[in-house]
């Protein structure tokens, strides 16, 4: 089976993050570790990706059906998300936020992961590789599956055998989409082009706006796949910022050779930073390994 890691990353006028370089952060992490992984990046515009940063990526791949943005439904590109198993050249795929390290091997990970169609971490790491349930407040709330969606997995079976039905000249694709995660991604695809519906529609608890983790555990939920994505700890990874929003004040870290220390504890695996805590010079220096 192929498989690579999707990272999904692009830059907003209104936002002063470089959400690409941290993509190209993160895809250097993976290559350093994992040199015969397969990296892309999801974007919405190849234009905009600088060019001495593509040579890192396998594949930069722009959403095939356009953004919602284009068509007027939002400016939050997270509603493209559904896009991610059209847009993905690979039959498993681990797909990772922007501001994610990734400082180990990842050969593990597919293996265990490879006879699941979808899985989301239910648990994460602090530093001291102490491991917490995820608590998610809102879907608590609302007695929907708790988990989180900075690093998570899906396969894509591009084997299956497609059926059809005509009426007149028109050819119709019947759903043959149990083969694999397909189903999750067509009813995401509603949630979040309409969230705004589907939020006016939960009665006691909505969320306030957009809530990406929200309608992915709605989507789960309805779909009875609760039970199917249980990682049982495949996808575990370290959460800087379960700590303490603010752990790069509170705590002593240190960057050396590409190795990322924090206190007595050395970091390694799956690391999200969160985009405030490190800047680009020390981003720079776990990437270039100096």
């Amino acid at each position: 089976m192929s498989k690579g890691v999707l990272i999904f990353a692009h830059n907003n006028t209104d936002r002063p993050t470089d959400y690409l370089f941290g993509a190209w952060i993160c895809a250097t992490t993976i290559k350093n570790n994992n040199p015969d992984i397969s990296v892309s990046l999801l974007t919405k515009d190849k234009n905009y990706v600088p060019t001495e940063q593509q040579d890192i990526y396998d594949e930069v791949i722009e959403f095939p059906f356009g953004t919602a943005e284009k068509a007027q439904i939002s400016s939050n590109t997270s509603i493209n998300c559904y896009q991610f198993y059209y847009a993905t050249p690979y039959e498993q795929t681990l797909v990772l936020d922007a501001d994610t390290l990734v400082l180990g091997k990842l050969d593990g990970l597919f293996e265990a992961a490879r006879r699941h169609d979808l899985l989301f971490p239910h648990t994460i790491k602090d530093f001291r590789n102490v491991s917490y349930r995820v608590n998610d407040k809102l879907a608590e709330k609302n007695n929907l599956p708790q988990f989180e969606t900075c690093a998570w997995y899906f396969n894509k079976n591009f084997d299956k055998e497609k059926h059809y039905r005509y009426e007149g000249k028109q050819r119709i694709e019947l759903d043959t989409s149990e083969e694999d995660s397909e189903p999750f991604f067509n009813l995401l695809e509603i949630y979040l082009r309409h969230h705004k519906i589907i939020n006016d529609q939960i009665k006691y608890n909505p969320p306030a706006g957009f809530d990406k983790n929200f309608l992915f555990s709605l989507a789960i939920d309805n779909l009875d796949l609760v039970d199917n994505i249980q990682d049982f700890g495949i996808l575990t990874y370290l959460d800087l910022a379960s700590t303490s929003p603010n752990w790069y004040k509170l705590l002593n870290y240190w960057i050396i050779n590409g190795k990322l220390k924090i206190e007595n504890y050395n970091i390694t695996g799956i690391i999200h930073y969160g985009n405030k805590t490190f800047n680009y010079d020390e981003l720079d220096r776990i990437a270039k390994q100096y």
